[in-house]
């Protein structure tokens, strides 16, 4: 009932995966009910990721190539750089979620090229 919910009313949970002391810990986000407001969610992170002292990001996508190219400057304007990859996920994930899902991610470089 909650995936018929889900398409009629086009809400679009907005999912946080983040490791903390070892321990990985996801949680939902709020609901949104539009695709733009659930792009904004994800600028919004991607900030929250930068003012947590992460200077590269990453973007992926399921047959979504416009709007990741849109999340890429958006993400651009905030870092001051290319995203280190702009990538589409795999078959696995796709089968499950279908196609639209976009997902960001911020790093910290230093753990991208230890050592250099």
């Amino acid at each position: 009932m909650r995936c018929i919910a889900r398409d009629v009313f086009r809400v679009r949970p907005t999912v946080k995966s983040s490791r903390r002391l070892g321990a990985r810990r996801s949680a939902y986000g709020r609901r949104v009910r539009t695709s733009r407001r659930a792009f904004e969610r994800l600028v919004e992170y991607l900030q929250s990721r930068r003012d947590d002292g992460c200077d590269a990001f990453f973007v992926q996508h399921i047959h979504a190539p416009e709007q990741a190219q849109r999340m890429v400057e958006r993400g651009r304007e905030i870092y001051g750089a290319d995203p280190e990859f702009v990538s589409e996920m795999g078959p696995v994930i796709g089968a499950h979620v279908g196609p639209g899902l976009m997902g960001v991610s911020g790093i910290r470089r230093a753990l991208l090229y230890p050592g250099g």
